[in-house]
């Protein structure tokens, strides 16, 4: 059964969200594949925030939002939106994600890894999901 871990990942100040994920889909993916092989997660999916693109926006004293790249919402505040991208790896099995990680904690790789998250991201949050259920949920059929 399929592994799965999300990640919450923010973008350093001085990139754009189009810088981001250039960034992050052209260099860092490609070099994660390449360190990790057969190892590597399957970024399955990446959900981008939408987020304003010009200068209309404007600094709100009561809500700190900053002047560009607001989060476009349906509802709720954009200053508690604090990451520009969502991510869904998937490992075919547990086994195979704690191979990752052993991979992962060797020292050049982490190294690597750490040299490049500098480049182009913030914070990183994890969420670990574990093992996912396939197929629709009873009475959504």
């Amino acid at each position: 059964m399929a592994y799965t871990v999300i990640l919450l990942l923010t973008r350093k100040p001085h990139l754009t969200p189009s810088e981001f994920k250039s960034y992050f889909e052209n260099q860092h993916l490609p070099l994660v594949k390449s360190l990790f092989g057969p190892l590597c997660p399957v970024p399955k999916r990446r959900f981008y925030l939408a987020r304003t693109d010009d200068n209309t926006a404007t600094n709100n004293s009561t809500n700190n939002v900053p002047p560009l790249y607001t989060p476009w919402l349906l509802k709720g505040d954009p200053a508690s939106v604090d990451f520009d991208c969502i991510t869904e790896l998937e490992w075919p099995d547990e086994e195979t994600f704690k191979l990752f990680q052993g991979k992962l904690k060797q020292r050049e790789n982490m190294e690597r890894v750490a040299r490049d998250h500098e480049e182009f991201m913030g914070e990183e949050r994890i969420l670990m999901i574990g093992e996912v259920e396939g197929g629709l949920p009873a009475g959504w059929d």
